[in-house]
C-alpha cells in the first residue's frame, strides 16, 4: 500500500476536513442546505438581458429655447467648463451646444465616489450667476447604461396629434393600473402649449407689446394663496381661483382698459390656440402617426412579468378603441432576453452533458456520479452570493456558469482520481477519502486560488466594456468559492460510503462492471499512447524543447505580422437596425420626412428582393426628434432563430437598394448593442480655428473614403444654418434701443414670450405670446417688424439695425475647454476592421494631415480610447495575477526554479488560443484578451500537481528523474480528464453559429483550445524540463541515476527507457 507522506496516520487523522468525510450525515445536510437556499434565491433574483452597469460620469442638460448653438455656448457651456474644470472629481468634461440646448458630460476620476460627485456638479452648477434669465432649470444626473427598458408600445392611427395623445394617455393608465407594472413614460409626443398670436396692426393700434400681453395673462391667470381667516367657527383658507386650463378659458382675460373706457380683452386682439409647442417632431409605425409608450421594469420586477403583462392588457383594450387607432408592441426586449438566455442555458446543457460522458468514460462509476454532482451544487451555492454583488442573471452572468462547466470539475477529479488510486492500492473506501482528501487539499486550494487570481484582473477593466463585463468574474469566483467547500468537504463523504452486500448482482452492479472494463480499457490506451511519447521526449529532450520553442515562435510570429486581426469589443448584433440620416442644415422637414420614407421603401425593396418580407415586425421612422435635419428609420426583425440573415447582412442589402440621394450628407446604419455599439473608427480632430477643423474633418473623410471597407463616413459637422445678426444703429440708440432691448422684443416676436407655466395633467403647460405664424416664417416679415423705443416711439428694425447676413455651425462639440470635431466611420467586418485602418493611415495620412494643418492635433476615441486604457489596466492586471500566482507556488514547492519551469504552461497555452482563434476564423477581441489571463491561472495548476508529486516521490528517495516520470505518468489521467473536460465544456460554445452569442465565442476559444494545448505541454515538455533543469544544476548522473529501479510496477516500462 503506498503511504501518504503528509498523512502518516490518514485512518485517525483529525479535523474539519476529515470529520466530514466520515461523517455522511453532515455533509449530505450541508449539500442538501447548498441547494435549498440557492433555489430559493435564485427564485427572487434579478433578471435583465444585458447587466445594468453604471458609467462614472455626471450628465448636465440644460434648454435654452430658441437660442443658437453659439449662443448656447457662450452663455451655458463656457460658464459650467470654467465652474468645473479646476475641481477635484474632474477627469474629462466633454460638451455639446445645438440649437437651444446644452449637454455637458463630466467624466469622473476612478477613485471618486460617483454620489459625492454629483453632489459636488449640482453645488458647481448652482452657484453660476452668469446664465440668462430664459434658461430652464437644468437637469442633472449620474449616468447609467440604460434603464430597465422592456416594452415600447405604438399607438397610432390616422388621427390628430391631440387625438393620438389623449388615446396614449388612456392606453398608459390602463398599463399603470396593472400590478405588474409600474414604469410608464410617454414619448414622441410634443408637450401641449396654448399659443396666443397677436398681429403686429394690433399691438401698434393699442401700444402694446408682446412683453407686456404676456405679464398681464401672468398675473391674471393664477390661483394665489391668501392666507388663512379665523374665525370663532374655525380657520378658513382663502384663495384667488383665475387658474386657466384651455385656451378658451383664456379669451376673457382683460388687456387694456382704452381711453374711452373700453375694456380690451385677449380674445378681441389674439388667435389663441389649444396646441403642441414650436417642434416639427414626427413619428411613423408602419407608415402611420404614432406616439410611443415605453414600459420598464422596476428594481424588484422581472421584465417577463411586464412584457405577460403589457401583452395581457393590449389584448383588452385593442378591442375598446375605434378603428381608427391601434396600439401594438413595437418592441419586446424579452423576447431578445427568452432567445439568448435559452441559447445559453441549451450550450450549458450539451457542455454539461458532454463532461459527464467525459467523466463516466474515464474515472470509475461512483467517482464520475459524485464528481458531476459537483457541477449544479456549485453553481446553486453561487447563486446565494450574487445578490451580495448586486448582480442579476443575464446573458454575460449566464456565461460565466458555463465557463464553470468544465473547470469546476477540474479539483473533484484531482480529489476523486486519487481517492480511487488509493482504493485499488488496498486502502478500505473510508481511510482512502480522507488521506486522498488530506493529500490533495493543498493542490486543490492553489488550484482554486490561481483561478480566483487569473479572474481578479477582469473586475478592474476601465470603461464600458469593463463594467459591462464585470459580473462575469463574479460568477466565475462565486462558482469556485462554492466549489472548493463542496470538493473538500461534501465529496470526500460520498465516496467513503462502503459498498451494499448484493449490489454487484443489481442491474446497476452489472452497469458497473461493464463501465469498469471500459474504463481500464481506455487507461490502458492511453498509457500506451503517452509512455513512448514521454519517453522519446525525454531521450531527445532538447530537440523536444526546440520543437516546441519553434512553435511557440511561430504562432508569435504569425500573430505579430498582422495577418490577425483585433477587434477590441466584437460586435453585439441586435434585432432593432437603425438608418441614422442626416441631412444638410436648414433642411425643411418636408424634405427630411420625404427622405426619410425612400430609405424605408429602400429596405422594403431589400426584402422583398430577398424573399424575406416575413422576418419584419414592424416598421418605425422618427423625424425631427433633435433638429430638423435629421430623422431616423428603425426596422424590428424577428428574432435571430426566425431568420437565416444577421442584422449585419440585412444592412449590406439595404445600403445596395438606398438610391442616390443628391441633398443627403450621412447615413449611418446602426445594428449593434452594448460597448461594441459604436462606430468601429472614431477620429477627434482639435484646432483653436474652426475653418481649420472643418477643412481638415473634411479633407480625413475624403482620405476614409479611399480604404475598402469603410463605410457610413460622418465628418462631424453638417452645412452651417444661416444665421441674421443685428447690430444696433445710431437711429436706434436715439430712441434708447439698448442690445438687451432689440435681443428681446425679437426673441418675443419669433420665438415668443413666455406668459405662464403650469402643470396640467401629467403634462407641463406653457402659454406663449408670439406673432402669428404668417408674420414670423419670411425675411420680410422681420423687415417689417417694429421696435419700442424707451418713450414708446417705433421705428422699423431695419432702421434700428443693420441686419447682417452670415452662417452659424447647427452643433458645436467640445472636450476640455476647446472645440473639436468627431469623424467617425463604419467598417465591414468581412473586408477590414477599425484597428487595421487606423493603424495604417497612422503612418500615412495622419501626418500629412498634420502636416497640411498645422497647430492640428487628434486622437482616436470611443472604442480605441477604451482600448488604450483596457491594455494598461489589464497588463498590470497580468503582471500583478502571474507575480501572486508565482509567489504562491513558490511557497508550497519551496522553490524557484520549479515554479519557473509550472510557468512555462502559460505561453504556450496562451499560443493554444491564438492558434484556436486562427482556425476556427475568429479575430481576437477584448474577451479574447480576458479569457486568455484567466487562462494563466487555470493551465498551471496541473504542473503544480505534477511538481507536488515529483516532491514526493523525490522525498521518499526516488531520483530526480525517475521521480518527474513517475509523477508524470502518475497525474497524466487527471491533467488529461480536467483538459478534456474544460474543453467539452466549453465545446458548444465554441463552435456555436448564431450571431447573438458569437460576441462570447472568443473568450470560450480562449479557455478551451488554451487548456488543451497546455495540458500537452504540461504532460509531454514540463517533465523534460525538470530533467534538464536538474541537468544544468549539474544535481544528477544519467549513469548512475537512471539506474535506479522504480518502486512502482506500473512505471518499470518507463524508468527502463531511462537506462
Amino acid at each position: 500500500m503506498e503511504k501518504n507522506p503528509y498523512n502518516e496516520n490518514a485512518g485517525s487523522a483529525t479535523g474539519l476536513i476529515a470529520w466530514f468525510a466520515r461523517n455522511h450525515v453532515a455533509a449530505n445536510l450541508l449539500m442538501l442546505a447548498v441547494v435549498v437556499v440557492g433555489i430559493v434565491v435564485a427564485r427572487n433574483i434579478r433578471q435583465e438581458i444585458y447587466p445594468l452597469y453604471q458609467i462614472d460620469t455626471v450628465d448636465i442638460s440644460m434648454q435654452y429655447r430658441g437660442a443658437s448653438p453659439e449662443e448656447v455656448e457662450q452663455s451655458i457651456i463656457l460658464p459650467i467648463e470654467s465652474e468645473l474644470r479646476g475641481m477635484e472629481l474632474t477627469r474629462r468634461i466633454e460638451a455639446t451646444a445645438s440649437e437651444g440646448r446644452a449637454s455637458v458630460n463630466v467624466e469622473i476620476m476612478p477613485s471618486f465616489d460617483r454620489n459625492r460627485a454629483l453632489q459636488e456638479v449640482t453645488a458647481a452648477v448652482s452657484r453660476i450667476s452668469l446664465f440668462p434669465d430664459e434658461i430652464e432649470p437644468p437637469r442633472i444626473s449620474l449616468g447609467t447604461s440604460r434603464r430597465r427598458g422592456v416594452n415600447s408600445v405604438a399607438v397610432y392611427g390616422d388621427v390628430d396629434e391631440r387625438t393620438l395623445v389623449q388615446f396614449a394617455r388612456v392606453v398608459e393608465d390602463g398599463l399603470l393600473a396593472q400590478p405588474e407594472i409600474s414604469l410608464v413614460e410617454l414619448m414622441g409626443a410634443r408637450r401641449p402649449e396654448i399659443l396666443v398670436e397677436v398681429p403686429q396692426a394690433q399691438l401698434r393700434s393699442l401700444d402694446l407689446t408682446l412683453g407686456e400681453i404676456a405679464r398681464s395673462i401672468d398675473q391674471s391667470a393664477q390661483d394665489v394663496p391668501a392666507g388663512t381667516m379665523k374665525t370663532s367657527g374655525g380657520d378658513i383658507l382663502l384663495k384667488t381661483t383665475e387658474r386657466r386650463f384651455f385656451g378658451s378659458e383664456f379669451e376673457e382675460i382683460p388687456i387694456k382698459i382704452t381711453n374711452t373706457g373700453t375694456e380690451v380683452k385677449l380674445g378681441d386682439i389674439a388667435t389663441i390656440v389649444d396646441g403642441f409647442e414650436d417642434s416639427n417632431q414626427e413619428s411613423y409605425f408602419n407608415g402611420r402617426p404614432s406616439v410611443t409608450l415605453s414600459v420598464s421594469a422596476s428594481e424588484n420586477q422581472t421584465p417577463i412579468d411586464v412584457a405577460a403583462a403589457v401583452k395581457r392588457y393590449i389584448a383588452q383594450v385593442g378591442a375598446t378603441l375605434p378603428p381608427s387607432v391601434n396600439v401594438e408592441v413595437r418592441y419586446d426586449r424579452t423576447e431578445d432576453y427568452l432567445e439568448r438566455i435559452n441559447l445559453l442555458k441549451y450550450n450549458g446543457t450539451l457542455g454539461l452533458i458532454l463532461v459527464l460522458i467525459a467523466l463516466g468514460f474515464l474515472l470509475e462509476l461512483r467517482v464520475a456520479f459524485w464528481t458531476a454532482v459537483g457541477i449544479p451544487v456549485s453553481i446553486l451555492g453561487s447563486l446565494i452570493l450574487l445578490p451580495l454583488m448586486n448582480a442579476s442573471v443575464n446573458m454575460i452572468s449566464v456565461f460565466g456558469f458555463i465557463v464553470t462547466l468544465g473547470i469546476v470539475v477540474d479539483d473533484a477529479v484531482v480529489v476523486g482520481e486519487d481517492i480511487f488510486h488509493k482504493i485499488t492500492q488496498g486502502m478500505s473506501r473510508l481511510e482512502a477519502a480522507v488521506a486522498g482528501v488530506k493529500e490533495m487539499t493543498v493542490p486543490v486550494i492553489f488550484a482554486v486560488s490561481t483561478n480566483i487570481i487569473a479572474f481578479l484582473p477582469l473586475f478592474f477593466v476601465p470603461g464600458e466594456s469593463g463594467r459591462f463585463l464585470k459580473v462575469l468574474p463574479a460568477v466565475i469566483i462565486a462558482v469556485f468559492t462554492v466549489s472548493l467547500i463542496e470538493v473538500l468537504l461534501i465529496l470526500p463523504s460520498h465516496l467513503s460510503w462502503e459498498k451494499k452486500s448484493g449490489l454487484r448482482e443489481s442491474i446497476i452492479g452489472r452497469f458497473d462492471q461493464a463501465q469498469t472494463r471500459l474504463r481500464l480499457k481506455l487507461d490502458d490506451l492511453m498509457e500506451r499512447f503517452y509512455k513512448p511519447i514521454l519517453t522519446n521526449a525525454i531521450r531527445f529532450r532538447y530537440l523536444t524543447i526546440a520543437v516546441f520553442a519553434s512553435s511557440l515562435l511561430v504562432v508569435l510570429a504569425y500573430t505579430m505580422s498582422g495577418r490577425v486581426n483585433f477587434t477590441f469589443n466584437p460586435t453585439i448584433e441586435n434585432d432593432y437596425i437603425q438608418g441614422e440620416i442626416e441631412m444638410p442644415t436648414g433642411t425643411p422637414v418636408s424634405r427630411t420626412r420625404e427622405v426619410a420614407f425612400v430609405v424605408e421603401a429602400a429596405a422594403k425593396r431589400a426584402l422583398a428582393k430577398a424573399g424575406l418580407e416575413d422576418i419584419v415586425r414592424n416598421y418605425n421612422i422618427s423625424v425631427a426628434r433633435r433638429n430638423n435635419n435629421e430623422a431616423s428609420v428603425a426596422i424590428k426583425l424577428v428574432p435571430q432563430s426566425q431568420r437565416e440573415i444577421t442584422g449585419s447582412e440585412f444592412v449590406n442589402l439595404w445600403r445596395q437598394e438606398v438610391p442616390e440621394i443628391p441633398d443627403i450628407e450621412a447615413l449611418f446604419y446602426d445594428y449593434l448593442v452594448g460597448p461594441g455599439g459604436e462606430a468601429a473608427i472614431f477620429v477627434q480632430l482639435a484646432h483653436p480655428d474652426v475653418d481649420t477643423l472643418r477643412h481638415a474633418a473634411e479633407e480625413l473623410g475624403n482620405m476614409l473614403e479611399l480604404y475598402p471597407g469603410v463605410t457610413d463616413i460622418r465628418k462631424g459637422f453638417g452645412r452651417e444654418m444661416p444665421q441674421i445678426s443685428f447690430e444696433i444703429k445710431p437711429a436706434g440708440q436715439a430712441l434708447g434701443i439698448t442690445a438687451q432691448d432689440l435681443g428681446q422684443q425679437i426673441r418675443n416676436s419669433f420665438y415668443g414670450a413666455e406668459a405662464l407655466r403650469q402643470p396640467r395633467d401629467r403634462d407641463e403647460l406653457r402659454v406663449m405670446v408670439r406673432l402669428p405664424e404668417s408674420d414670423r416664417r419670411s425675411l420680410s416679415g422681420l423687415e417689417e417688424l417694429l421696435i419700442k423705443g424707451n418713450a414708446g416711439a417705433e421705428i422699423p428694425i431695419s432702421q434700428a439695425a443693420k441686419i447682417i447676413e452670415t452662417t452659424a455651425p447647427v452643433r458645436i462639440d467640445r472636450v476640455d475647454g476647446g472645440r473639436v470635431v468627431n469623424v467617425t466611420a463604419n467598417v465591414i467586418s468581412s473586408v477590414t476592421n477599425g484597428n487595421k485602418v487606423l493603424k495604417a493611415m497612422e503612418k500615412k495620412e495622419l501626418p500629412d494631415l498634420i502636416s497640411q494643418f498645422p497647430g492640428l492635433r487628434y486622437s482616436f476615441e470611443g472604442e480605441q480610447r477604451d482600448q488604450r486604457e483596457a491594455t494598461g489596466s489589464l497588463s498590470v492586471g497580468l503582471i500583478a495575477s502571474l507575480f501572486a500566482i508565482f509567489a504562491i507556488m513558490a511557497s508550497f514547492l519551496r522553490s524557484y526554479s520549479q515554479s519557473i519551469i509550472v510557468l512555462l504552461a502559460i505561453p504556450w497555452g496562451l499560443a493554444g488560443a491564438v492558434l484556436g482563434h486562427i482556425l476556427l476564423g475568429f479575430d481576437l477581441s477584448i474577451y479574447s484578451v480576458l479569457g486568455m489571463i484567466a487562462l494563466c491561472g487555470m493551465v498551471v495548476n496541473g504542473g503544480f500537481v505534477m511538481a507536488m508529486t515529483r516532491n514526493r516521490y523525490m522525498a521518499r528517495g526516488q531520483p530526480a528523474n525517475v521521480a518527474i516520470v513517475h509523477a508524470a505518468q502518475r497525474r497524466s489521467r487527471p491533467i488529461f480528464l480536467t483538459a478534456v473536460t474544460t474543453f467539452l465544456g466549453l465545446g458548444p460554445m465554441i463552435f456555436e453559429t448564431n450571431e447573438q452569442a458569437l460576441f462570447l465565442v472568443p473568450m470560450a476559444i480562449s479557455l478551451g483550445l488554451g487548456t488543451l494545448a497546455s495540458s500537452v505541454v504540461v504532460l509531454v515538455l514540463l517533465p523534460v524540463a525538470f530533467i534538464v533543469s536538474e541537468e544544468l544544476k549539474g544535481m544528477i548522473s544519467d549513469d548512475k541515476e537512471e539506474a535506479v529501479p522504480p518502486e512502482e510496477p506500473e512505471l518499470d516500462t518507463m524508468a527502463a527507457s531511462l537506462r
